[in-house]
């Protein structure tokens, strides 16, 4: 009788591989999705894609969706590519729930693999962009070193430059005030089609010791 019981045992095991049905475990349906927010201000029916072919557009893209009222989107695949969001046509709410303004440029926003708010949600943001640009410019950079350099730059911490500054309980009144600024520094320097030359030179707003001190060498 063991052996038969045995022998059960292991076939129903493997019909359980096989058929890969859950069999007592868990779903892994939501390991195939990306949950993310377009951010800066929020903003609503931003078109958000995965860049799968590299030429920062959502168009011809397999899954493409728009972004709710709160900034949020799912895209049903794991993180493997660049998030990108094209704001055309979108709206901006400076706070979830008002009027809001259409925007008519062209400006995008992305978020490279990796750069996730700790928990495996993308803030798709002006800042993520920034880490982005600076992925794009040099090959060599990890999104942990890129990460590292705009920290440096913006003088946000590594840990909050990639969190939801809108409504992350994380993070103290006085750096969402600095990440939204910043946020908004940015955005205003992007060009109208979306590219992120005039950024470039942007290293944040009262981090150098002379814009802090005028008298420092």
């Amino acid at each position: 009788m063991g052996y038969t019981k045995e022998i059960k045992i292991f076939s129903l095991s493997l019909l359980c591989g096989l058929a890969l049905i859950g069999c007592g475990s868990s779903s892994s349906t939501d390991s195939g999705t990306t949950t993310a927010y377009a951010i800066g201000s929020i903003y609503e029916n931003a078109t958000c894609c995965f860049d799968t072919d590299t030429d920062d557009s959502c168009i011809g893209e397999a899954t493409r969706v728009l972004s709710s009222s709160d900034g949020s989107f799912i895209l049903n695949s794991t993180a493997q590519n660049t998030i990108l969001c094209e704001l055309n046509g979108a709206i901006k709410h400076l706070v979830e729930g008002d009027a809001g303004e259409n925007i008519t440029s062209d400006k995008k926003l992305r978020a490279p693999v990796g750069a996730d708010d700790g928990s495996g949600t993308y803030i798709v943001s002006a800042l993520t962009t920034k880490i982005w640009d600076e992925m794009e410019q040099d090959s060599s950079l990890t999104v942990a070193t890129a990460k590292t350099k705009v920290s440096n730059q913006l003088g946000i911490s590594v840990d909050d430059l990639t969190k939801n500054f809108h409504n992350d309980s994380t993070i103290s009144s006085e750096v969402k005030t600095k990440m939204q600024n910043e946020s908004d520094n940015i955005f205003t320097l992007m060009d109208n089609n979306g590219s992120m030359s005039s950024v470039r030179t942007y290293v944040g707003t009262m981090n150098l010791p002379e814009q802090i001190d005028p008298l420092a060498e």
